[in-house]
């Protein structure tokens, strides 16, 4: 399952927006995020213990940083699947390159 990389201020933006009383189905058209990313990052936050009546003071780097932390998925390589895929046909795509292929 592949995913696309939300940069930190879309995420931010979300959870003002949540913050705000803005239902997902906005918060999806405004920042253009899937309402399904929006709703695992609100999720990810009130996990944390973040309720939303306490307003975007609680929006800390700290807060968001651990949101990242439990939304993104854990890659202790720093690479997904495909490329350990990849790394175990290595010497066949090395061969196909070395015969131009």
């Amino acid at each position: 399952m592949g995913f696309r990389v939300v940069p930190v201020f879309k995420m931010k933006e979300v959870l003002r927006l949540w913050f705000r009383g803005e239902p997902l189905r906005s918060i999806e058209r405004l920042p253009r995020v899937d309402r399904k990313t929006a709703r695992r990052y609100v999720s990810a936050t009130v996990e944390l213990g973040v309720d939303r009546a306490g307003g975007e003071d609680q929006l800390s780097d700290e807060v968001l940083a651990a949101v990242i932390e439990r939304v993104r998925p854990h890659r202790a390589s720093g690479h997904g699947e495909s490329w350990r895929t990849l790394e175990g046909r290595r010497e066949q795509i090395q061969a196909w390159l070395d015969d131009d292929v």
